[in-house]
């Protein structure tokens, strides 16, 4: 199991751990929502009694005689209504109405001992794997309307971690990260304004409108790639569908042109059709419903060698001028790892190597914070003895910004800086 998913497994069970144990506290507060964020764990309350945040110190405790009992955690597959009937019976009013209203066909369930809840994602097989975590503070979040009655809604946040010493650096780093949260310094450079809602899931999200410097921002994003792919003789195209790998091959067929002689370069860009409201939590970093660009090259052995160091240099431009910590990740057969390694060699980055059944080499993002985001990405099929070169220069823009903007060790004067050096 790679280590991006293990954490995530930790934080998602005690954000689970943290909903049983405030049960537990007081048996009439009502339990909405809760998981893992990329820094941190988190459960949303509805309080009926009062409830301070004096109080976290006993919720702890009541977690860790929770993990101490170490009780198997069970994970149900049900249809709808009966997760309904089953989740009211165990007074979860909330989480049973979300599920009726899903349209799944089977939603999940989870239990241990007599706590249930509905659950996405994956868990650690028992409480007692959780082996560090503390509660970090409470906060109001936005209120939840609920058959036509507003209720007011708390959160309690955490942090978990694989031991003790992961926990202590770990604290450090959520603490600084509260103040470059990207949605919030964003709006600090006028670069959007958000609003927060809370949907039939629940789930808080955020509604961007990008203000003129923020669509100013993303014409020289666009200006910069349009130069560079134009510079590096790629033909710039707009085509139909989802599959950019099949619409670029299929117009190479439909324009007569053959990529015997010599390559054959496509490149396109695309905007989501309208923007979409994000995860508050996640904000930006997952990358969906976002500006992405795709280019592909289709060439022969005999020209294999050169294209993928040619794409390698130009893929590592954007990491190396925001100064961003990259690793590579490159998997495929020998023949297409020693190539892709080789192409690479000139970057000075470290590499990691495992086989696949397809050549792929990612730009693997480190942000201050000890999170790894994917970057840059080439990819290498062949067919006919014919190759593919499929790639792209952000993987996603607002990802790109969204990672400036949580740079914890520069300011917001350096943050505009590094924009501004998009067009140059």
């Amino acid at each position: 199991m790679k280590a991006l998913e293990k954490r995530a497994q930790i934080r998602r069970t005690a954000a689970e751990v943290l909903a049983s144990a405030v049960s537990d506290y007081d048996p009439k507060t009502f339990i909405i929502k809760g998981g893992a964020s990329p820094i941190s764990f988190y459960y949303d309350f509805i309080f009926v009694n009062p409830f301070q945040e004096e109080t976290l110190p006993l919720i702890e405790e009541r977690m860790r005689k929770i993990v101490a009992d170490d009780m198997e955690i069970k994970i149900h597959e049900m249809v709808p209504m009966s997760a309904a009937n089953f989740l009211r019976h165990h007074r979860r009013p909330y989480a049973a109405h979300f599920v009726e209203k899903c349209g799944a066909q089977l939603v999940k369930v989870l239990q241990f001992g007599n706590f249930v809840d509905h659950i996405h994602g994956s868990f650690l097989d028992s409480t007692g794997q959780i082996k560090a975590f503390k509660l970090i503070k409470m906060e109001r979040r936005s209120n939840l309307i609920f058959r036509g009655e507003e209720k007011k809604v708390y959160r309690i946040i955490g942090v978990a971690e694989e031991d003790k010493e992961g926990l202590k650096a770990h604290v450090k780093k959520y603490k600084a990260w509260i103040g470059v949260n990207h949605l919030q310094v964003g709006e600090a450079l006028g670069l959007f304004r958000y609003d927060v809602t809370r949907d039939e899931d629940h789930f808080e999200r955020a509604h961007l409108f990008w203000t003129k410097e923020g669509e100013e921002l993303f014409y020289q994003i666009h200006r910069y790639w349009r130069e560079r792919l134009k510079k590096e003789r790629y033909e710039l195209v707009m085509t139909e569908g989802e599959n950019l790998t099949k619409a670029h091959r299929k117009l190479m067929k439909l324009s007569k042109r053959s990529s015997e002689k010599e390559p054959v370069k496509y490149a396109e860009y695309c905007a989501p059709s309208r923007n979409q409201a994000i995860y508050v939590d996640s904000g930006l970093l997952p990358g969906k419903g976002c500006h992405k660009d795709q280019a592909h090259i289709f060439c022969t052995k005999k020209d294999l060698k050169e294209q993928i160091r040619g794409v390698t240099t130009l893929l590592h431009e954007l990491p190396s001028r925001f100064g961003f910590r990259c690793d590579l990740e490159i998997q495929g057969s020998e023949e297409i790892v020693s190539l892709l390694e080789d192409g690479a060699s000139h970057l000075g980055l470290s590499k990691r190597v495992s086989k696949g059944k397809e050549g792929l080499m990612e730009w693997k993002i480190h942000d201050d914070f000890g999170r790894t985001f994917t970057g840059p990405f080439l990819s290498v099929k062949e067919k006919n003895e014919i190759f593919t070169l499929s790639f792209s220069l952000f993987s996603s823009v607002e990802r790109i910004i969204a990672l400036i903007l949580e740079s914890y060790e520069k300011d917001l004067s350096q943050k505009k800086e590094l924009f501004s050096r998009i067009g140059a």
